[in-house]
């Protein structure tokens, strides 16, 4: 999540030149709309308030170098999909046990 003036241009400017490599990944401005989560868990880690965030500060920095201003703000955070018969308790284990260091980092698990 970026913060800030920025316009839609340069939204998609700093995803597409930024953000996100275009042979491997995708980007989304704004929601995701669509069945793309329904029925799924979507799993979503983040780092606690007051913890530094390297990929925010590196962002902030990008997007300073790219000559685009408005931005005042980032945080990062990592959002899973996953389907498949899982209990609250298993998805909770995936998140707490695998995917986020809890000292550092705070999530979600919701059922679509």
């Amino acid at each position: 999540e970026i913060e800030g003036d920025i316009s839609k241009q340069d939204a998609k400017r700093i995803a597409s030149e930024l953000l996100a490599d275009p042979v491997s990944q995708r980007y989304v401005i704004g929601r995701v709309h669509g069945d793309m989560s329904k029925g799924a868990w979507v799993l979503e880690i983040r780092y606690n308030h007051g913890v530094t965030d390297p990929v925010a500060e590196s962002t902030l920095k990008g997007i300073a170098d790219m000559k685009i201003a408005g931005a005042t703000a980032a945080k990062t955070s990592t959002k899973v999909i996953l389907r498949g018969r899982l209990t609250d308790e298993q998805a909770d284990a995936i998140c707490r046990k695998l995917l986020a260091n809890p000292v550092i980092q705070s999530f979600t698990a919701e059922k679509k």
